[in-house]
């Protein structure tokens, strides 16, 4: 199942035991559109614009990361180099290094461009120079 969309409408294709058809599909759809997609965010960044997935806030150097307590939340920003990022039951999960007790985690499904925001994050990741994700538009 491929699903692609934006703000007013999602499409749901259905391929039933055709991966090569699913492969090619999602090969032109992440040169085409995703390419566009990873830039515009990496730009947003630079210009010090905040990207918001669904209440989870992206920062050029970090990103916000909560720890659920009793009757509260606790919030806090973390540098890119200080989270650990991975994927769980259909989630991306960005975690702290250090205090492990934070995390974020954002549905594939749900959250609009999650996926793109995960490959500029491991992108970011192999490469030693960055110090923020709108380096990469350097690369």
């Amino acid at each position: 199942t491929i699903y692609y969309g934006n703000d007013k409408e999602i499409v749901k294709f259905e391929l039933k035991n055709e991966s090569s058809i699913y492969e090619s599909v999602i090969d032109r759809l992440w040169k085409t559109a995703g390419a566009n997609i990873m830039t515009k965010m990496l730009k947003e960044l630079k210009n010090g614009n905040v990207l918001d997935f669904r209440g989870v806030k992206i920062y050029d150097h970090g990103i916000n990361l909560y720890k659920s307590n009793w009757f509260s939340v606790d919030e806090k920003i973390f540098n890119w180099s200080d989270v650990e990022i991975y994927s769980s039951n259909g989630e991306f999960v960005i975690k702290s290094r250090y205090e492990k007790k934070f995390s974020t985690t954002m549905s594939y499904k749900d959250v609009y461009n999650v996926h793109f925001l995960e490959q500029l994050i491991r992108i970011y990741f192999k490469e030693p120079k960055a110090k923020k994700l709108s380096d990469l538009l350097e690369k």
